[in-house]
């Protein structure tokens, strides 16, 4: 295999095509889709603590995944208030009931132009819908809920320009996470405790780095709120460290409060995400000889978030993100460099699945 048609796949398994769009199309992935999964649901590591100007600094976080090493390195993150609002103002807070069981779906579509020298590639990523169960087992009286998540269908379509064999690809990986789950400890607050992954009987290894993914996206699965009560106009700003898939990145988050009423709050959000140069080590992909250095990568997103009374997650969100990297390549004394723009479209609503309302 010629390093040319190597970077090209060394890449397309990276940030999404390849190894099933493994990364992109199934979790989020590392670039657009990870940053439109911090469009959606940015969450925060523990939980903020209060002082006296407005700036909550958040504790690490670490992710256990069942019976082998952590999952996520340990993050750090800080939750800024810019401003409270007009008048009348409240406080934000995710609540449940125990007992309670919803269907989270989200759809996500696509696109990625990768350029090899002089060589430009579309890569025709499968439109995805996936579905997951989220139920909440437990409430402590100071609101802490114990949530439980797991995918109960995935489905995969080419468009006009895609590819059937890539869409097949992806719904053969999904088939491996049958079975999984995610559990968590979630603050009224959107941050998370504790975050363990359940593996299902039939999780092999592509599967195992995939569902780490989705457990990294798990710990963003609800807004960061700040502890200070907020009115229209309200805004916050969220700036985390987060590992995925192997890439070290720092994102910021800005909400801002722009509807609010007895059912719900309407949340803006603008993200941008930046990753240094450094190397790369693709979870399930055998490297041999060949190494992999991202050498740049920055990505803007913008979307909208809803949270209601009753629903631990966002009950309705929407994003569009945009990400540009390079990466380079080098096998002995062959090196070449790959740049690539990505962007997703994603919605996502929840719903009650037991009969009772939001």
């Amino acid at each position: 295999m010629d390093l040319a048609m190597w970077s090209l796949r060394a890449t397309r398994a990276l940030c999404g095509a390849g190894r099933l769009a493994a990364v992109l199309v199934l979790a989020g992935g590392t670039a657009a889709g990870g940053l439109a999964g911090g469009v959606a649901w940015a969450g925060s590591g523990d939980e903020p603590t209060k002082d006296g100007a407005g700036v909550a600094p958040a504790s690490p976080a670490a992710t256990d995944a069942g019976n082998g090493p952590a999952a996520d390195e340990a993050k750090t993150g800080v939750l800024e208030v810019l401003s409270t609002g007009q008048e009348p103002r409240r406080q934000l807070r995710l609540t449940a009931e125990p007992g309670r069981v919803f269907d989270m779906t989200m759809g996500m579509k696509m696109s990625m132009t990768q350029k090899i020298g002089d060589q430009e590639n579309t890569i025709p990523l499968p439109e995805s819908v996936s579905t997951m169960m989220v139920s909440v087992t437990d409430v402590t009286p100071d609101g802490e809920m114990t949530i439980t998540m797991g995918i109960t269908d995935m489905t995969f379509k080419a468009d006009a320009s895609g590819s059937p064999a890539m869409a097949a690809a992806a719904k053969a990986a999904a088939s491996g996470l049958k079975g999984t789950k995610v559990s968590m400890k979630l603050l009224p607050t959107g941050t998370t405790r504790a975050t363990n992954l359940v593996p299902g009987e039939g999780m092999d290894k592509q599967a195992s780095a995939l569902m780490e993914s989705l457990t990294q996206s798990a710990n963003q699965m609800a807004p960061a709120l700040p502890t200070e009560a907020m009115g229209v106009g309200g805004k916050w700003r969220q700036s985390l460290r987060t590992t995925m898939i192997g890439i070290t990145m720092e994102q910021t988050t800005e909400f801002t409060v722009v509807g609010m009423d007895d059912r719900g709050v309407d949340l803006e959000l603008q993200v941008t995400q930046t990753a240094s140069e450094q190397d790369l080590k693709l979870p399930g992909m055998p490297m041999g000889d060949i190494k992999v250095r991202l050498l740049s990568s920055a990505g803007t997103g913008t979307g909208t978030m809803r949270i209601e009374p009753g629903v631990p997650v966002a009950a309705r969100a929407q994003s569009s993100v945009k990400v540009e990297q390079t990466m380079r390549t080098t096998m002995g004394e062959m090196v070449s460099d790959v740049k690539q723009i990505s962007s997703n479209e994603m919605t996502l609503r929840t719903e009650a699945k037991d009969g009772g309302g939001k």
